[in-house]
């Protein structure tokens, strides 16, 4: 009976020494499962936070882009309105500008006499000093003396005077001097 023991408790151990092995290869396997479900998940939350990374950076990238538009849309809105306002100056400028001219107009068509025409050309000297007399009376701006002058002259004064050079047509001095000459 000692042989079939014998046999016995070897098939014993080696029953137990498979089953000893397949519990730690089972363990081992467990283990292994636990170190890739522990890596999987590593992965899945790394992937999630990554994608949660992705999300936030889009949405900042997002939101810059949208204050970017608006700052631009605000600034072209503004530089508008700075036009029209500028527009707007200058219209009244040019509107104040024709007001003042239209009313120097009306007010030298009031204050001026109706002036006397040059009849006798030889007293020219005398109606050249009389001319410049009523427009210091009447303060009219020496730069248009000569304008007013052209209409009292006698025909021959007025061709002449319109051959002088543009320079000598608006100097009054010079003016006389040159129709004073002529007569």
């Amino acid at each position: 009976m000692a042989t079939i023991d014998d046999g016995d408790s070897t098939d014993d151990r080696s029953s137990r020494l498979e089953a000893r092995q397949l519990r730690t290869e089972k363990a081992d396997q467990d283990k292994r499962m636990q170190e890739m479900m522990s890596l999987l998940t590593l992965q899945v939350t790394s992937q999630d936070q990554q994608r949660q990374y992705d999300r936030e950076r889009d949405e900042r990238n997002y939101k810059d882009q949208q204050e970017k538009e608006e700052r631009i849309r605000l600034d072209a809105q503004r530089n508008h309105e700075m036009l029209l306002l500028s527009m707007q100056q200058h219209q009244d400028s040019l509107k104040a500008d024709r007001q003042a001219v239209a009313e120097r107009r009306i007010r030298m068509g009031r204050d001026i006499p109706i002036l006397p025409k040059l009849e006798d050309p030889r007293d020219i000297q005398l109606f050249m000093r009389q001319f410049q007399a009523d427009m210091e009376t009447f303060k009219v701006p020496q730069d248009q003396w000569t304008t007013m002058l052209r209409p009292l002259l006698d025909v021959k004064s007025m061709e002449f005077s319109r051959k002088l050079s543009i320079e000598t047509q608006q100097n009054f001095p010079q003016m006389c001097k040159e129709l004073t000459r002529l007569h």
